[in-house]
């Protein structure tokens, strides 16, 4: 599991788990490999010193839909939820009382924090995949923090697969670069390592959050050309890697 700090907001941790820490995903299993993925999520929250009740998960469908826990800790009523769990692809928590995490295997996972008046922190988490990326899914996000009078944003863009391996047909990434907006429509546009058409979606993903003064930071990573990660285009179909963020000091 790789873990990782926020400059602006030292309260605030994120972590990624890999093939390590397991497959973190209920949604793509059945019978007693629920119970496998169960245990793993309490391995993992215990290694973060966070209750594995606090960890705050979605249905994601590649969305653009964000899910909201307001400062009392209530879910907002804007978004589906089956068992508690939102139909969604963002998540935020303005309360401090959960530790929001996103769920992946190629798609982009973002990891925010920000400050709110009065000295609390918000925090949220991002499944951007290339019909969410393309559909606002990280706009909706920002512009709820804005909502809520956030300042100092911060994010962290975990593993996912990268331009040199996610190819996909050209006319797909002329449709990408007339849809998104600002300097991501030029950094959306790619080539993989062999010389066909790609899409870059975590270069895309920096432009939209620097163009909302973000601060960015990456791990780097693919999961594609890295085995330590889960990857749908490889041989993981079935499993994913999660991205949690919490606040340190719940």
């Amino acid at each position: 599991m790789r873990c990782e700090t926020f400059t602006l907001h030292s309260n605030v941790g994120v972590a990624f788990t890999g093939c390590t820490e397991g497959n973190l995903a209920v949604h793509t299993v059945e019978g007693p490999s629920v119970a496998h993925v169960m245990q793993a999520r309490e391995r993992v929250a215990a290694e973060l010193g966070i209750d594995p009740a606090a960890l705050a998960l979605m249905s994601q469908v590649h969305s653009p839909t964000v899910a909201v826990i307001d400062s009392d800790g209530a879910w907002a009523d804007a978004c589906e939820r089956v068992h508690d769990v939102p139909t969604a692809d963002a998540l935020v928590d303005a309360s401090g009382s959960y530790a929001p995490a996103v769920l992946t295997a190629d798609c982009v996972p973002i990891a925010i924090a920000a400050s709110l008046p009065a000295g609390r922190t918000v925090i949220a988490v991002i499944h951007a995949g290339r019909k969410g990326l393309l559909t606002g899914v990280i706009h909706n996000t920002l512009a709820e923090l804005k909502r809520q009078h956030a300042t100092n944003l911060e994010a962290w863009i975990g593993p996912a697969i990268c331009g040199r391996c996610y190819e996909v047909p050209e006319h797909m990434v002329t449709e990408a670069a007339a849809t998104m907006p600002g300097t991501a429509s030029d950094a959306i546009a790619s080539t993989t390592s062999w010389g066909t058409p790609s899409l870059d979606l975590p270069r895309a993903t920096r432009a939209v959050l620097e163009e909302h003064g973000a601060l960015v930071h990456e791990t780097g990573e693919c999961t594609l050309e890295n085995s330590a990660w889960y990857s749908y285009r490889g041989a993981d179909q079935r499993d994913r890697n999660a991205t949690i963020i919490y606040q340190r000091n719940n």
